[in-house]
């Protein structure tokens, strides 16, 4: 038979009683959902918690803060023990996220220093200078609000001190304290911006210097580079007139872009400097394109209707053809879209809440009415996912169907407890994005969220925005938001920050946010080139100086943009007069084949016979200018 084990002497456990002795139990936070008035770092993190609302986690025992992304590795202990509280600042090297150092700074009022400086409150955090305005007063509480967001990771930053000649109109016992951060601006032409900051003395200005600098290199170093979704390129030279009046845009295809202005709709052939006039609409607030179709659509006019515009008026054809849909007055918003159980092209037109929905059509009148369906409030924005409408309104989304064969399905469960912030509060609705895990991103005005088929929260972390947006656009893989500094792009699957462009007052004017426009002197026509999709626009060569002017043809809707002969003439006299000047005119070689070496006392006889080449041909424009 076998024995039993036999068991070791037991030995008692130590009691709890001494721990018990020691103090009372250590309690769980009680966390919930806070929205902070001001820049708040994560006590877990030491990361900003960027946001304009409901930025994380507040303990309401102690004052432990977090994101939501940190609660689960955050100490559990309620308060937290000293020695895990007093958290120095430092960065992460391996990712680049922590605050390295923080500060009350001036920048240069809106006017430029000439007219002094003004407050900010500066953060150097997740590999970015966060700039936040102070209010006049004494106050020292910033808002939530960014100013300024630069990128550390961009190629083209860099800081520096200052020379008198850099800052002429700074006083002379600022300058010591004066730095500057440049950041890229645009891709083609390349352009970059600075920003002066002037500290209280010279050892915080060196300590700023040296903490950027420092940064900056560690940052190369473990090759933390940023991540390029948009290459912003000026799409046409900026001193074409017609830009500055510029409501909408799209383009038409690689070398054409049609806009639409205040007084008619153009294209511009942007490879050939020929621009068409292609109707004399009022007011042209959205196009929308249907290629397949050949048809432009067009919402216009003072009591924005929807007009439908054949393609051959793109190529200048004389056409009285202007379909009015009449029961699409007062639209605020249209779409075009191939659904996946059609091969036709549907228009939605959104009136308040109703929703009318066409069928395009190649012949007139160029469409057919299908539906008419209502959604669940005013329409905000609204785009085909799948065989679906995605409608967006206050506080809302939902899937309608097109055709009326099915039931509207809305993406914010009223069941669910957590989403019900916002059905307390509107919020406006920006865009929507399905992803491929099953999943709805909703942006609105506030903040982004998840949710599933059902409506129910599926990520607890929402996306948070750095600064209030004024217009938004998305892609099947990122959301690209618009804000007074600049434009600032997020990966919808991980939900990282991944790109900040600052050009200041930019603002879309496609759907998709491939055209915008710039709001500076003089207003510039800008294309975001994306790195995923591919060229869409052949982007000429621009230049700021350009002479170039609008000069009709023998067609009344037909114009060229070119430098008028006479100014032409001026400038190869002003050319042919100055040495450096006119080594310009020489034109690089054409049609050139290199045949073999020729040395001295090599014959002619080796030559090959080239085509020849037309005077016109070899005659080099004038620097940047195009010839038609």
């Amino acid at each position: 038979m076998a024995r039993a084990t036999q068991r070791p002497p037991t030995v008692p456990l130590p009691t709890t009683q001494p721990l018990a002795l020691a103090g009372p139990k250590p309690k769980a936070h009680q966390f919930s959902i806070k929205s902070f008035s001001s820049p708040t770092q994560c006590s877990h993190c030491t990361s900003l918690m960027v946001g304009l609302i409901r930025q994380g986690y507040a303990c309401e025992v102690c004052s432990f803060a977090c994101h939501v992304s940190c609660k689960e590795s955050a100490p559990q202990v309620c308060p937290i023990p000293p020695e895990q509280s007093k958290r120095p600042l430092g960065v992460d090297v391996q990712r680049g996220i922590g605050t390295a150092y923080k500060g009350y700074v001036k920048v240069p009022k809106p006017t430029g220093v000439k007219k002094g400086w003004q407050r900010a409150y500066a953060v150097v955090c997740d590999c970015k200078l966060f700039l936040y305005d102070l209010p006049e007063g004494k106050s020292t509480q910033p808002g939530v609000v960014a100013s300024q967001v630069l990128d550390l990771r961009d190629e083209e930053f860099s800081v520096s001190s200052v020379l008198a000649s850099d800052v002429i109109h700074a006083s002379r016992r600022d300058i010591p304290c004066i730095f500057r951060v440049t950041a890229s601006l645009l891709g083609t032409p390349s352009k970059t911006s600075s920003l002066l900051i002037l500290t209280e003395n010279e050892n915080e200005k060196r300590k700023w210097v040296g903490i950027l600098e420092g940064l900056q290199s560690i940052l190369h170093k473990n090759r933390l580079r940023n991540q390029v979704v948009h290459v912003p390129q000026e799409a046409y030279d900026s001193t074409l007139p017609l830009i500055k009046a510029v409501l909408s845009a799209a383009v038409v295809d690689g070398d054409r872009i049609v806009v639409g202005l205040e007084e008619g709709l153009y294209v511009i052939e942007v490879t050939r400097d020929v621009i068409v006039r292609v109707a004399d609409y009022k007011k042209v607030y959205q196009i929308e394109l249907a290629p397949k179709d050949k048809v432009a659509v067009l919402l216009c006019g003072r009591n924005h209707h929807v007009h439908l515009c054949p393609w051959s008026a793109f190529d200048g054809a004389e056409s009285n053809v202007d379909i009015k849909l009449p029961e699409t007055k007062g639209c605020q918003l249209i779409a075009t879209a191939t659904l996946n159980k059609s091969s036709s092209t549907f228009l939605f037109a959104a009136v308040k809440r109703l929703v009318l929905c066409y069928e395009v059509q190649r012949t007139r009148p160029f469409h057919r009415k299908v539906n008419e369906i209502v959604a669940p409030g005013t329409v905000q924005w609204m785009a085909a996912l799948k065989d679906k409408l995605c409608v967006g309104y206050p506080s809302g989304f939902s899937l309608l169907s097109p055709q009326g064969d099915g039931q509207a399905l809305t993406l914010v469960n009223p069941n669910d407890p957590s989403l019900t912030f916002l059905s307390q509060q509107s919020f406006d609705a920006l865009c929507a994005v399905e992803l491929k895990s099953e999943e709805y991103l909703l942006c609105f005005s506030h903040m982004g969220l998840y949710v599933d088929p059902q409506g129910r929260r599926s990520r607890m972390q929402e996306l948070m925005w750095p600064a209030a947006p004024v217009a938004c656009s998305c892609s099947p893989s990122h959301v690209t938001v618009y804000s007074e500094y600049g434009v600032d792009v997020f990966d919808v699957r991980t939900m990282e920050w991944v790109q900040t462009i600052g050009l200041r007052r930019i603002r879309p004017l496609s759907s998709d946010g491939t055209l915008n426009l710039l709001n500076c002197e003089p207003p510039r026509l800008i294309y975001f080139r994306s790195k995923f999709a591919g060229t869409a626009l052949n982007v000429p060569d621009t230049c700021d100086n350009s002479k170039k002017q609008m000069l009709r043809t023998r067609s009344k809707r037909r114009f060229v943009f070119k430098v008028p002969e006479e100014e032409r003439l001026q400038q190869r006299r002003e050319m042919l007069r100055d040495p450096e000047l006119r080594s310009k005119m020489i034109s690089n070689p054409t049609n050139f084949n290199h045949v073999a070496h020729m040395g001295p006392g090599d014959g002619m006889q080796v030559l090959m016979d080239l085509p020849l080449v037309s005077s016109r041909g070899r005659d080099l424009p004038a620097c940047g200018f195009a010839t038609v």
